[in-house]
């Protein structure tokens, strides 16, 4: 992230942590009553067209996503509290969900996160 693209989330009281060990999304939080996490991608790169191919592949399957959602929650329960245990925890389902999307997407390329 350009030093000029950090201003932004910071002037909103982000603190900008880098790559923080996981190589490509850089990472800003906010600390406060409630604590937001983000990830931030370069526009048009290959993660940010993964990540808008799995949202829609989740919208178009709930109950994958209500299975996602019971992974988290399980990988936060069992301890991992840091940006890398957590994303470590979870790395080889998401893996393994990204296929399941790609496969989708090129089975059903007329629906929501279908090709872009």
């Amino acid at each position: 992230m350009a030093e000029d693209d950090r201003k932004a989330p910071e002037a909103l009281g982000y603190e900008h942590l880098g790559e923080a060990g996981v190589v490509g999304p850089e990472y800003v939080r906010r600390r406060g009553t409630h604590d937001t996490n983000l990830a931030v991608v370069e526009w048009g790169a290959s993660r940010w067209h993964d990540n808008l191919l799995l949202r829609g592949f989740l919208r178009a399957h709930e109950a994958v996503a209500a299975e996602v959602a019971r992974s988290k929650q399980e990988a936060w329960q069992s301890g991992a509290r840091t940006l890398l245990a957590y994303s470590e925890r979870k790395r080889h389902a998401v893996s393994a969900l990204l296929d399941r999307a790609k496969g989708w997407r090129a089975a059903h390329p007329g629906e929501k996160g279908g090709p872009m």
